[in-house]
């Protein structure tokens, strides 16, 4: 019960046609540099050991082929755009970590400081007042 096509459409565009092996083939979009984005009909047992070969392009044409390679190109220009803009961001936002840890070590220094000095205020204090001579009954 193995039937399929050739040149004519398939007998329901949602599902597509039935590959060598009678299963109903899915509509794909190929993620190929060259054919980004063209749609294609494959078997969905080819990856299994002597697994079905049937696999055919939705658009036979060479025009529709074109088409398209040239908006899979056009995604390809896309992303390549949105990589770049987002390594720009994260040089920018590098740039800012490294303020902010630099921030971080001055005011870890000011803190140490300000503890050394009120020790050092309050160590004078204790030896002025004369606290520290008292006897206690």
């Amino acid at each position: 019960m193995s039937t399929s096509w050739s040149s004519a459409a398939p007998p329901n565009p949602t599902e597509g046609p039935v590959c060598y092996c009678g299963l109903v083939c899915p509509m794909i979009r190929a993620k190929t540099t060259n054919n980004f984005g063209r749609a294609y009909y494959g078997c969905p047992r080819w990856r299994e050991p002597n697994g079905c070969t049937f696999f055919r392009w939705v658009d036979s044409s060479s025009e529709s082929s074109e088409v398209s390679r040239f908006s899979g190109l056009q995604r390809l220009d896309e992303l390549k755009q949105k990589l770049e803009a987002a390594l720009e961001r994260e040089k920018h936002v590098n740039a800012e970590v490294e303020i902010i840890r630099k921030e971080r070590k001055i005011l870890c220094f000011i803190m140490v400081v300000s503890w050394v000095f009120g020790a050092f205020v309050f160590m004078f204090t204790l030896v002025y007042s004369g606290l520290h001579c008292r006897s206690f009954p």
